[in-house]
């Protein structure tokens, strides 16, 4: 099957889990088209986030990526900072009602600076994560640097 046109993916409530992020991981790998991937409430957790981030690290075109609710805490935040890496295009980052705390933001926060994503980022959404102080300041250091 030719995966190679699909341009935006929604799985809303599907309960993919891992089994459905490694069958996706391939497809994101040869899909160099994907702009847009909106995965909410599935389960995910910090693997399933993991194996989903290994194959969009390769996807450069995805402008929109949003996990919300999905379990995620710390331990992918590097997965998803590997992408933001990669990825010179990403306008919204929406990681909404997550476990993701300080140490995971900022893991993020720094990717974000480093790659200098923020210059065509136009949203980015931590709501109902466990920011903490250390969170927010690196929020604000993200929202200083793109202003």
């Amino acid at each position: 099957h030719d995966t190679t046109s699909i341009k935006s993916l929604d799985l809303i409530v599907c309960r993919i889990g891992l089994q459905g992020a490694k069958a996706l991981r391939s497809v994101f790998r040869e899909n160099t088209t994907l702009c847009s991937l909106r995965f909410f409430h599935n389960g995910l957790g910090d693997e399933g986030t993991m194996i989903l981030m290994e194959g969009l690290a390769v996807n450069t075109c995805v402008r929109d990526i949003w996990l919300n609710n999905n379990a995620i805490q710390d331990k992918a935040a590097g997965a998803i900072a590997k992408v933001i890496e990669t990825n010179k295009q990403l306008r919204s980052l929406r990681l909404t009602c997550n476990g993701i705390g300080p140490r995971g933001v900022r893991v993020v926060t720094d990717a974000l600076l480093k790659a200098k994503s923020w210059s065509c980022l136009e949203k980015l959404d931590l709501y109902g994560n466990a920011l903490g102080n250390a969170g927010v300041k690196a929020v604000a250091r993200v929202v200083k640097e793109n202003s």
